[in-house]
């Protein structure tokens, strides 16, 4: 008899496992779909998420046009406006796809 009851108990414990796997997997799809509507109701309103934008720095299109005309480096553009290459770079490519360049 003993092992009746350990087959008994081991059909019942994996019962009780997949209905909480079950009930775990609703609640995150639950969830997720109301953090989807409160995302997208945010957008809605005009809310703005992440990290603010950095001004440019009152030198950054004259260190640009120098750039462009290969009178200068990235990077030592990037220096004269206080950025890392990478941002200097980034913002370049920003400002071309605004202007359409």
């Amino acid at each position: 008899m003993p092992l009746s009851n350990e087959k008994d108990a081991l059909l019942k414990s994996d019962f009780i496992l997949q209905v909480l796997r079950e009930v775990v997997g609703a609640e995150r799809t639950f969830r997720r779909k109301q953090q989807a509507e409160g995302i997208a109701e945010a957008r809605d309103k005009g809310i703005r998420f992440g990290r603010p934008s950095k001004a440019l720095p009152d030198n950054y299109f004259h260190e640009y046009q120098k750039w462009r005309k290969g009178k200068t480096t990235i990077a030592e553009a990037a220096k004269a406006c206080g950025m890392t290459p990478s941002r200097f770079y980034y913002q370049a490519k920003k400002f071309r796809k605004s202007a359409g360049i």
